[in-house]
């Protein structure tokens, strides 16, 4: 499905996302998982939150932030599980509404990973230019 820019949406992401129940269950590993369900949770919030349509959907969901930014700044998180929520926290931090609703400490975050880290040409190609933000 195309989104009138010269991208394409992945439909199945797109249907996954709208599950009932699937977001409050990734929330739910994020914070409260094993170590492992939460670097699986973060991948999974990361490959979510790549496509456009979804960026919103996700980062309004209540804990997905939060978790993400907790498995961060934890000592005993993984390099894969820090990257795969670093990933994901960039991606949602394209959406400017997404964006809007995150403060504090989490915001900090976003701001330095949209406005410090590089962002690879791959990244920015899955965001329109009229949506990027920082």
């Amino acid at each position: 499905e195309w989104l009138g820019d010269q991208y394409r949406q992945d439909v199945v992401k797109h249907q996954i996302c709208r599950e009932p129940g699937l977001l409050d269950g990734l929330s739910k590993l994020l914070i409260e998982g094993s170590p492992p369900a939460q670097q699986a949770a973060a991948a999974a919030v990361w490959c979510l939150a790549i496509e456009r349509g979804n960026k919103r959907k996700v980062g309004l969901q209540p804990g997905i932030v939060s978790g993400l930014s907790t498995i961060i700044r934890c000592a005993d998180s993984s390099v894969d599980a820090k990257r795969y929520a670093s990933n994901a926290i960039r991606n949602l931090g394209t959406d400017p509404v997404a964006l809007s609703y995150i403060s504090g400490e989490e915001r900090s975050i976003v701001d330095h990973l949209m406005k410090d880290c590089d962002l690879t040409t791959w990244q920015l190609s899955m965001v329109s230019k009229s949506t990027l933000y920082f």
